[in-house]
């Protein structure tokens, strides 16, 4: 969304989306470090950064300017940002809670095109922040089933050259449903962050290029089904009985064998089969990682968060994706 509204107003941008295997997850200081010939005035920082006060303390000293938008769990102290925009910051408000970080974003740029007087192509970006919503499994009810709703209504085949093409090529009719989001688009796009090329999708979906859209769509397809050939014998190597008859309320599945861009997928399958909230867990170099995901009555995220603030575990110790 962001690099569309850079296009749009001619300005010169550049964006880095950190390898799950050799960066980790969300920002650190020794990615800034990585990236120091690319550090500029401001540094907007996307679905990430609620618990980064050190690291935005460090660009900080560099005088670097940062735009937080997140809609993860948060801790006080917050991060010193210039701004920093989580609805979690400063009340609890299942309202606007459950909105991700891309219909937040939605929201900002929808502000910068009346500021700058720009005529604001809503569908576009409505369409952008429905994908998402489906995609990170947010509840389709309130503010987000309106998005989606009128996503869908409003869709067009002329909208994104994309999303026509991957339509076309895998139905009989560029007609869009909300399954086509969640079903079809989403993996589609999101296969290359799992198996470590999350740039390709960002390029397929800024690029004015059909030829070019075209070739990168096909290499998503067959990372798609690289992607699921790998899950399958995963979970085709879980024992199920065993962690069938496990009684506790929590499943803590180590594998060290599990791709790092894997293991929250994985954890999202086993939520479904067991309805138990999920650790898996794999090597990465010296460390241990772990994705966890919760159900609506146990959040992870929080428990984690407390756990943190009681001195039960370290920062520095444990770091879990958790949704």
């Amino acid at each position: 969304m962001f690099l569309k509204l850079f296009k749009e107003i001619n300005h010169p941008f550049d964006f880095y989306i950190p390898d799950r295997s050799k960066d980790g997850y969300g920002i650190s200081i020794d990615l800034f470090k990585k990236l120091k010939n690319k550090l500029t005035d401001l540094i907007i920082i996307l679905d990430s950064g609620s618990k980064s006060k050190n690291e935005i303390d460090y660009l900080n000293t560099l005088q670097v300017q940062t735009i937080i938008i997140d809609h993860h769990e948060i801790v006080k102290p917050y991060p010193k940002a210039t701004v920093f925009i989580n609805p979690k910051k400063n009340y609890d408000n299942e309202f606007l809670n459950n909105l991700c970080s891309s219909t937040l974003t939605y929201f900002l740029i929808e502000l910068i095109h009346k500021e700058l007087k720009l005529d604001f192509q809503k569908e576009k970006y409505n369409l952008l922040s429905a994908l998402a919503t489906i995609c990170d499994v947010m509840p389709l009810n309130n503010l987000n089933r309106y998005i989606v709703k009128k996503a869908i209504n409003d869709y067009h085949y002329k909208l994104f050259y994309f999303f026509d093409l991957i339509l076309k090529k895998n139905k009989k009719n560029n007609e869009l449903k909300v399954e086509d989001l969640g079903y079809l688009v989403g993996p589609i796009l999101n296969s290359g962050g799992r198996l470590n090329k999350s740039n390709l999708a960002v390029e397929l979906m800024i690029s004015d290029d059909k030829l070019m859209i075209e070739k990168i769509y096909n290499h998503l397809v067959e990372l798609n089904l690289k992607r699921k050939e790998i899950e399958k014998k995963i979970l085709l190597n879980l024992d199920f009985e065993n962690l069938k008859s496990d009684k506790s309320d929590l499943l803590f599945i180590k594998d060290v064998k599990i791709p790092e861009g894997l293991i929250g997928i994985i954890a999202a399958r086993c939520v479904e089969k067991f309805n138990k909230p999920t650790f898996v867990i794999t090597q990465s170099g010296n460390k241990l990682k772990g994705s966890a995901r919760s159900l609506i009555n146990i959040n992870i995220g929080t428990i984690i968060n407390n756990a943190v603030n009681l001195n039960i575990l370290g920062e520095k110790t444990i770091k879990i994706d958790c949704d």
